[in-house]
């Protein structure tokens, strides 16, 4: 039996996959879509009751929790792979990288069950996966309603935050994300310094062989990956890049814009110098793109944890954004 994504399209709230109820789609991709479910147990009118309010509005982090809400991924024909390779990463991410990145299902809520499995239907099979729900808005959604000035400092945090948990991803799992773009980051409870990675499919290893196909949003892949390089951590640090271009205003820090540039550059060894030591630093007040540096003076952008504090990056990985 094969994956209709035809039949994905069109699944019924209140369609049970495994043990998990969906409510409604929160997510729509060329590859796989994602819905919004409630766990087993509470009772038949209570969790109906439940399905009627969460899918006529946003759950709050509050409601997220109670509830214990899962996002179901469910692949198309082509992304089954990556899905089973997600679950695989999502397994194995350590504790320092655990705040910044999506969780699977059990993991963030322990109970009985599977968080990868086949569900049967209309002769088709439908591959899934179920992670914790993460409430709040992704960077895209901001990006999109955005009617004036974003506040350079929460871009700063946001930024910030994010390559310390890709620094963490790249030193610890030796992985890069490959697939960073704001639709990929979610602000927990709509707090700028608790940014969360999701969509850990394309994925790879460092210096693994490159797929023969590239997935991504052009506008974030890397030049060299185009060329055919292995991944590597400048991949990731030219998206960081972009994202952080599109979230700075004219009147943002100089060293903000600068920064921007430089995760740009197209050379990707010229990329990660001018990342790890710009040429024209004179601060002495930590690495050339810290919090501080950034923002031009001390303590207007709080850490997520302590984790990214603790940070002891390599000059090849996004270390010089951490602070």
């Amino acid at each position: 039996m094969s994956t209709s994504f035809a039949a994905i399209n069109h699944l019924p709230a209140g369609f049970q996959l495994g043990d998990f109820t969906l409510i409604t789609p929160i997510g729509y991709g060329g590859r796989s879509h994602v819905y919004l479910a409630l766990p087993p147990g509470g009772g038949t009118k209570i969790r109906r009751w439940a399905a009627a309010r969460l899918s006529v509005s946003r759950p709050t982090p509050e409601l997220a929790q109670r509830w214990q809400l899962a996002a179901i991924k469910i692949a198309g024909p082509a992304a089954i792979g990556d899905l089973y390779d997600e679950h695989t990463v999502l397994h194995r991410v350590p504790h320092a990288c655990a705040a910044g990145t999506v969780a699977l299902y059990r993991r963030r809520y322990p109970r009985p069950g599977r968080d990868i499995a086949i569900t049967a239907i209309n002769g088709a099979s439908l591959h899934w996966l179920a992670l914790e729900y993460v409430a709040g808005p992704s960077l895209a959604e901001i990006l999109n309603r955005r009617t004036g000035q974003l506040d350079a400092q929460k871009a700063i945090a946001v930024i910030a935050q994010l390559a310390c948990t890709i620094d963490q991803l790249h030193q610890h799992m030796r992985l890069a994300h490959l697939d960073l773009k704001p639709a990929n980051i979610i602000l927990r409870g709509g707090d700028w310094s608790k940014p969360v990675l999701i969509d850990f499919g394309t994925s790879q290893n460092l210096g693994a062989l490159q797929r023969k196909s590239i997935y991504g949003t052009e506008r974030y892949i890397a030049p060299e990956r185009l060329r055919g390089a292995a991944p590597s951590p400048a991949a990731d640090i030219y998206a960081l890049g972009v994202i952080l271009s599109e979230l700075l205003d004219a009147d943002a820090p100089t060293a903000a814009h600068e920064l921007a540039a430089a995760a740009r550059t197209l050379n990707p060894t010229q990329r990660v110098a001018a990342i790890a030591a710009p040429p024209n630093s004179t601060s002495n007040s930590g690495p050339y793109w810290s919090r501080d540096n950034l923002i031009g003076r001390k303590g207007d952008v709080s850490c997520m944890s302590n984790v990214s504090k603790d940070v002891s990056c390599h000059a090849t990985s996004s270390q010089s954004l951490c602070f």
